[in-house]
């Protein structure tokens, strides 16, 4: 699984997304994916699909326009995922502070006992008032369990912290991943 938001389907750095091109100390900062959901109680995409949107909607998260679009999640073997929808945002105003991201809808799977899983990723981050970054970490502050969903680790070292002499991955330190109940 790619553990970041891509602006084209090539598996190489130069393809992650970056944060419309704002600089950190000269550098880029690239958009990681930060949260996964892992569902093994699903039986059909649609179904996991409406738990996705069950859970963002009762951690205060709705759907809204003002963002760029376009985006991709890899789930390896050349699977890719386009961006769902827009933009999810805690905010409807995207000329306010506000926690922001997007996610790689139910990638279908199966479990080596032969039973399907559906994996969606997102990439979150805050936002301030004039477009400009805030955080990747604090915006995961956001993402709490839920009756269908329970945190199964925030702290998995994924390799996907970079500080080199283009690219930073600035404030990130973590994933949280999610599974159902």
């Amino acid at each position: 699984m790619g553990l970041w938001m891509f602006k084209e389907k090539k598996y190489e750095k130069k393809s992650i997304a970056n944060w419309i091109d704002v600089q950190h100390e000269g550098k880029f900062i690239l958009e990681p994916i930060n949260v996964i959901w892992v569902d093994f109680k699903a039986t059909s995409k649609n179904e996991a699909k409406q738990k996705i949107l069950t859970y963002l909607e009762t951690n205060k998260f709705i759907h809204r326009s003002g963002s760029s679009i376009g985006y991709f999640g890899y789930f390896g073997s050349s699977n890719w995922v386009s961006q769902f929808r827009e933009t999810w945002s805690d905010k409807q105003n995207p000329n306010t502070i506000n926690n922001h991201g997007r996610i790689f809808l139910n990638f279908e799977t199966t479990a080596s006992n032969g039973q399907k899983v559906f994996i969606t990723s997102g990439a979150f981050s805050i936002e301030n008032e004039k477009h400009l970054f805030v955080s990747f970490d604090k915006a995961l502050d956001a993402f709490n369990n839920t009756q269908t969903w329970q945190l199964y680790s925030e702290n998995l070292n994924v390799h996907q912290i970079l500080n080199d002499y283009t690219y930073t991955t600035f404030d990130h330190k973590r994933v949280k991943i999610f599974t159902t109940r």
